[in-house]
């Protein structure tokens, strides 16, 4: 309810512009969107109601242009396209690992929370390969470097370059390094953004896993 929302918001913050008011709903919920301090679905359906209740146009037009910027990262929708060379010189792209899960991430490997963060992925790809690809953007200058660091610590899963596409950043709202995202085997968003392998990824993706084997057994496609 926007109306009764905006009320207790304006009692609250001591906010007495409507348009205000208003405006601070919309950027709350989008931040609630990457937080994940409230469901995503709710959150974009939120922003809906926001866009349909509000009594200002500039709040409204706002609250329409994070939702539909929104819609298009969360779970469900499909993932964005793109091709980038491995280290073979190959052109990857989603469609490469169709019917697999996959656990994307950027990174910047000169970041120490990257660096962590690859030897936990060593861990838990060494562990769950057969049932999940990882797959790591990286926006390092030196890609070559990248592929050695990645022989020597043994990390063996699939590392692309993103090179001078910097749009790819920006079609998937990359705010900070590192970011992630599981991709759904039918080449849509599964978790957006998603979570990180310190927050018991490998639980929660066994969740996912027995979930999807269950739909196959359901659906007859085993």
């Amino acid at each position: 309810n926007i109306p009764k929302t905006d009320s207790i918001f304006a009692v609250r913050e001591q906010i007495a512009n409507p348009e205000l008011r208003q405006l601070l709903l919309a950027y709350i919920f989008r931040n609630a969107f990457y937080n994940r301090t409230y469901p995503r679905t709710a959150t974009i359906a939120l922003l809906d109601s926001l866009h349909k209740h509000s009594s200002s146009s500039f709040a409204r037009k706002t609250a329409q242009y994070m939702r539909t910027d929104l819609a298009t990262l969360a779970p469900g929708a499909k993932v964005p396209s793109f091709k980038l060379y491995n280290k073979d010189s190959l052109l990857i792209s989603p469609k490469t690992f169709e019917g697999r899960f996959v656990y994307l991430n950027f990174m910047n490997t000169q970041s120490y929370v990257c660096q962590q963060d690859l030897e936990v992925l060593k861990s838990i790809h060494s562990r769950m390969f057969e049932v999940l690809e990882v797959v790591t953007i990286v926006t390092d200058n030196d890609f070559d470097r990248v592929i050695e660091m990645a022989k020597q610590n043994e990390y063996n899963w699939v590392f692309l370059h993103m090179d001078n596409k910097s749009e790819i950043i920006k079609t998937y709202k990359v705010r900070s390094f590192p970011t992630y995202f599981l991709l759904a085997p039918d080449g849509t968003f599964k978790w957006s953004p998603g979570y990180t392998p310190h927050e018991n990824f490998e639980t929660k993706y066994a969740q996912v896993w027995r979930e999807y084997q269950r739909d196959l057994i359901r659906s007859g496609n085993e």
